[in-house]
């Protein structure tokens, strides 16, 4: 399959910029047919924050690069075709919808482990009228970031703090499994032989890639 627009995929990173036009946006906005998202720093829009760092130094495009790898329109003459890019001769088919939920800042670093939960939490809830903008009720989670596993015994204040995130990320993975999300979760990229988390949860709730 090329993908459908019902499947709704969070990419969990740096700001997805969709104003792309292989993200079917334009120079100036959004197709919220497209991609949509949530700054869960901010807690605003992320087309907003966008807007607002549009053009500041060391401005990240991982987030982006993600979405496109994930979702970007197919056979369209224009950058790279999606996974799930759905097929642009098939006018009723662009894919799947992506949501951005930056949890990451703009050189990579993870904003704060409990805001990363939270948002987990969040965005599997089913859309409702008088919900939050961030109920998205997700199918997919990919997600970019990574918490390091310090070995036992946990001798000092900051290790305590680090494991005690790690197993409320547990939670948060877990529950996100039960209520039927697919979750991805990257591993190796801070070219380490250390366990990184979510991706080396020992159990079958994720994709480790």
């Amino acid at each position: 399959t090329t993908g459908e627009p019902w499947v709704k995929v969070g990419v969990f990173d740096a700001a997805v910029d969709g104003r792309h036009v292989d993200l079917g946006g334009s120079s100036s906005s959004f197709n919220p047919n497209k991609v949509k998202g949530w700054d869960f720093e901010n807690s605003y829009d992320v087309e907003q924050y966008v807007t607002q760092v549009q053009g500041v130094s060391g401005y990240s495009h991982h987030g982006t690069a993600m979405a496109g790898i994930i979702g970007s329109l197919r056979d369209n003459n224009t950058g790279i075709a999606g996974i799930a890019g759905g097929d642009v001769d098939d006018q009723a088919n662009d894919g799947v919808t992506l949501f951005s939920c930056r949890v990451l800042d703009e050189v990579q670093t993870w904003i704060d482990a409990y805001t990363i939960i939270r948002s987990i939490f969040n965005t599997t809830v089913a859309p409702a009228t008088q919900g939050e903008p961030y109920w998205y009720g997700l199918d997919i989670m990919n997600n970019s970031y990574s918490f390091v596993s310090y070995p036992l015994p946990l001798s000092s204040p900051l290790i305590v703090a680090q494991y005690n995130k790690i197993i409320l990320l547990r939670d948060a993975v877990h529950y996100a499994n039960r209520v039927g999300v697919i979750f991805v979760a990257s591993r190796g990229a801070g070219h380490s032989n250390a366990l990184t988390y979510p991706a080396c949860y020992n159990d079958s709730w994720v994709i480790n890639v």
